[in-house]
C-alpha cells in the first residue's frame, strides 16, 4: 500500500522490535531521466517509473531528457510503456553504455525516432546519430574515445552508426 501511495519510494523495510519500537528504513528511487508529453514533464526512475509529474522542466536537476514518439503510457506510480518494446530495449542499451563509460552527465537528451533511429546531445555542442541501438556499448566507447580527441571546444554533429568509423561534421559558426 505504501509503495502504491509514494511510488518514488525504491524499497521500504520495517522491522518490529519487542516490546514497542517499530524501526521504518525507506530507500528513495533515484531520478534516470525525464520525458516531456504536451506540457507536462515526468520524471522517471531507474527502471522507468513515472514518480513526478511538473508543468516545469527538470533542468534544474540535470537529468537526460528521453524524446520519443513511442510511448503508449505515461501515468504517475505506472511503468513507462511504449508502442514497441524494442524502444524500451534500444534506450536500456544506450543509458546503460552511457552509464558505464560515465558520460550520462554531459548527455542532454536521447531521441528515440524509431529503435533505428536514435540520436543523443552530449554538452549541448555535439549532436550524435547511432542509427540502432545494436553494438550500443561498443558505439558508446568509441564515442568516448572521439571526444577524448576532439576536446573540449568542438561543436557540431557526428555520425556513429558504424562501429569502424565515424563522421564528425563541424557546426558551421555563422549559424
Amino acid at each position: 500500500k505504501i509503495m502504491e501511495e509514494y511510488p518514488y519510494l525504491g524499497k521500504v523495510e520495517i522491522k518490529r522490535s519487542i516490546p514497542s519500537t517499530i524501526k521504518i528504513n525507506i530507500v528513495e528511487k533515484s531520478a534516470k531521466c525525464y520525458v516531456k508529453m504536451k506540457d507536462t514533464y515526468y520524471l522517471l526512475s531507474d527502471d522507468l517509473l513515472v514518480v513526478e509529474e511538473s508543468s516545469k522542466p527538470y533542468k534544474e536537476m540535470d537529468l537526460v531528457e528521453l524524446r520519443c514518439n513511442d510511448i503508449a503510457f505515461c501515468v504517475v506510480g505506472k511503468f513507462l510503456r511504449f508502442n514497441n518494446n524494442g524502444s524500451y530495449d534500444a534506450y536500456e542499451k544506450l543509458y546503460n553504455a552511457m552509464e558505464k563509460y560515465e558520460l550520462v552527465d554531459k548527455i542532454d537528451n536521447i531521441e528515440l525516432e524509431t529503435r533505428f533511429d536514435i540520436y543523443f546531445t552530449y554538452d549541448g555542442r555535439i549532436e550524435v546519430y547511432i542509427g540502432e541501438s545494436d553494438d550500443a556499448d561498443m558505439k558508446i566507447r568509441f564515442f568516448k574515445g572521439i571526444i577524448s580527441k576532439l576536446g573540449d571546444e568542438a561543436e557540431g554533429y557526428l555520425d556513429l552508426t558504424s562501429t569502424k568509423e565515424a563522421s564528425f561534421k563541424p557546426k558551421d559558426p555563422l549559424n
